[in-house]
């Protein structure tokens, strides 16, 4: 079997404020979420794990999750060349015992994706396992990174032919979705809000700054619908382990469905979770620690056509 989870944390692993309720840190619910509340899955890739600037603080829980899970951890700050002013960290975690090849980074066209080759843990089987964080302004660059992460996967005739995972907060919707649907036909109307980028350390407060937010939050959601990002990741051979489609964040009344767990054809679903606010005990995500929900898959390689050789970008 492949456990597989993927949960964008909104820098937990950076934040040392402590929650009132409770008093631990959200980096301590993370923690305590994939390590003593359920037994470590095989892999987690974490989106905006911790602010870039922050790095220091996030090093030693990124060290307590390497012990206390046995897990190999790797990160990098995300942003490259893209029009986020603000930077972040996304970290791969893999069961020591499970790795085949050590996780490495490659340079799509505007941020990092991580990858890592492991094995299924019952039959042994190897597969690719892709960790990815998309930018949540703009399609085009979504889209460009799909596209150099092309470059990256075992295709042949532009088909997976080898068992491949991508997984992650990937900023994109499916096109055909009815939300999709919906915020398409806002798109007009989206571009002509006054907008302002989230500013994680300044929240509005004025009404000006309060309706500019919405505006953002509209106008990057109506981008997020084009579907032309998720249409090429289909084109590749990938399939969502979530057939429910069910929203993996909500805000303002808006749900949408933006992180995923992709599978090439090898795989053979066995279950698929998106752990709800407030269930700590579901699966032992405890999802308060951030506003996206955590997702995991349990699959079951079907085939070992990996390769002896290293994945490089095609010429």
């Amino acid at each position: 079997m492949a456990e597989i989870a993927a949960w964008n944390i909104k820098d937990a692993l950076s934040d040392d404020a402590r929650n009132e309720n409770s008093q631990k840190t959200r980096a301590q619910m993370v923690v305590e979420s994939l390590t003593i509340n359920h037994p470590p899955y095989d892999a987690v890739v974490l989106s905006e794990a911790y602010h870039a600037e922050d790095r220091a603080k996030a090093v030693p829980w990124l060290k307590e999750l390497s012990r206390s899970g046995n897990y190999t951890v790797f990160a990098v700050d995300e942003e490259r060349f893209d029009d986020r002013p603000d930077a972040h960290g996304v970290a791969l975690l893999v069961k020591k015992e499970l790795l085949v090849r050590d996780p490495t980074f490659i340079p799509l066209a505007g941020r990092y994706a991580l990858r890592a080759t492991l094995r299924d843990s019952i039959s042994q089987q190897p597969y690719h396992l892709f960790g990815y964080h998309g930018n949540d302004k703009n399609e085009e660059l979504r889209e460009a990174d799909a596209r150099r992460l092309g470059d990256y996967l075992p295709l042949e005739g532009g088909q997976l032919v080898e068992p491949t995972v991508l997984a992650g907060d990937l900023n994109a919707m499916e096109g055909s979705s009815a939300t999709a649907v919906a915020l398409k036909g806002l798109r007009p109307f989206a571009r002509l809000l006054p907008a302002e980028a989230p500013d994680p350390n300044n929240p509005p407060r004025t009404f000006v700054q309060k309706v500019k937010r919405v505006g953002s939050l509209t106008q990057r959601s109506t981008e997020m619908a084009i579907g032309r990002t998720m249409a090429l990741y289909q084109s590749y051979g990938f399939k969502n382990a979530d057939k429910n489609m069910i929203p993996t964040i909500s805000e303002r009344g808006l749900s949408l469905k933006l992180d995923h767990i992709l599978t090439s054809r090898h795989f053979v679903y066995k279950d698929h979770f998106v752990h709800l606010p407030n269930a700590a005990e579901q699966r032992g995500i405890y999802t308060p620690a951030s506003d996206h929900r955590a997702i995991s898959a349990l699959l079951r390689v079907e085939s070992d056509e990996v390769s002896a050789n290293d994945i490089s970008p095609s010429e």
